[in-house]
């Protein structure tokens, strides 16, 4: 079999693919290491960043790694099943990255407003991520198959094979899916753990009789609340662009110039598995000046003790 010969828009994506993989992979990578160092049981902060790790690196291997594939070769040449079965994780792992950050998010709010740590509930939101993915995902199997066109017969791709009056529901759904729900969940979690936060730090803590108990639990809401802010900017920024993209619809005429801002927005999308990492290094700078900080002021023990 001959393969198609690559133009430069394929050798431009490789690259640029190629070099986001790199980064991200080692960034990721980077970041689990630092969590199997400096592990703690119990911690919500480092549970979810390795969760976000895991599904970054799925989003990275088998979404980009698949983009990166089928452009080297054009065309789709590994068959029916394959076209599936990869269509339904490489989609898998972005979806698991936005709903972890949602789970996250609606944690720490929880936390705030009950004033609790539930390592169950944790658990279960994490699950419901999962499933929450798996169910958006169960549908690419069912659209997705290898299609060789007329006016091309010599090579086949892998596509989504709509009924024309399920295209826009099959569109807007994926949008809602990926981006919509878990914004405006990311969002309204943040607001409620905001307000719920300076409603705690308002009461005068002296008049309380577990003060310093109040004090270490409120640094801890700050600093998780500031995490998840950050991590849902992260989303906005980078998902925002080519979602507004997918939602406007343009003239024909304008195909080339649609093509070149996709690229550049997808590119700009995929950075929210660079950012990530980012923000854990952000996290691992506060934790480790807070235990430097408090080292060593416990009191010494005395040759009368």
């Amino acid at each position: 079999m001959t393969l198609p010969m690559l133009q430069n828009d394929h050798k431009r994506d490789i690259v640029v693919y190629s070099c986001v993989l790199y980064f991200g992979v080692i960034a990721n990578i980077v970041v689990l290491y630092s969590l199997w160092r400096t592990w703690r049981q119990g911690s919500r902060g480092q549970y979810f960043f390795l969760h976000l790790s895991i599904s970054n690196l799925l989003a990275l291997c088998l979404y980009l790694g698949t983009r990166i594939a089928v452009t080297a070769t054009v065309m789709w040449v590994a068959g029916i099943a394959a076209c599936k079965v990869v269509m339904f994780f490489s989609l898998l792992g972005v979806l698991l990255v936005n709903y972890t950050v949602v789970a996250f998010s609606v944690d720490n709010a929880i936390g705030i407003v009950t004033k609790s740590d539930g390592k169950t509930r944790r658990h279960v939101l994490q699950v419901l991520a999962w499933i929450f993915a798996i169910a958006i995902c169960s549908t690419q199997p069912y659209f997705y198959n290898v299609l060789t066109f007329w006016f091309d017969p010599d090579y086949s791709y892998c596509v989504a094979m709509l009924p024309h009056a399920a295209e826009e529901a099959y569109h807007w759904s994926m949008i809602a899916g990926l981006y919509l729900f878990p914004i405006v969940t990311i969002v309204v979690a943040n607001a409620v753990a905001v307000v719920m936060w300076a409603a705690n730090r308002s009461p005068p803590l002296a008049e309380k009789p577990n003060a310093s108990a109040i004090i270490t639990d409120i640094r801890t809401w700050t600093l998780e609340l500031f995490i998840t802010i950050a991590l849902g900017l992260v989303v906005f920024i980078c998902w925002t662009p080519v979602a507004v993209f997918r939602m406007v619809r343009s003239e024909d005429r304008y195909q080339n110039v649609r093509n070149t801002l996709f690229f550049a927005l997808d590119v700009f999308s995929l950075m929210t598995y660079c950012f990530i990492p980012a923000v854990y290094g952000v996290y691992r700078a506060i934790t480790k000046t807070r235990a430097e900080s408090t080292h060593g002021l416990e009191p010494k023990p005395t040759s009368r003790d």
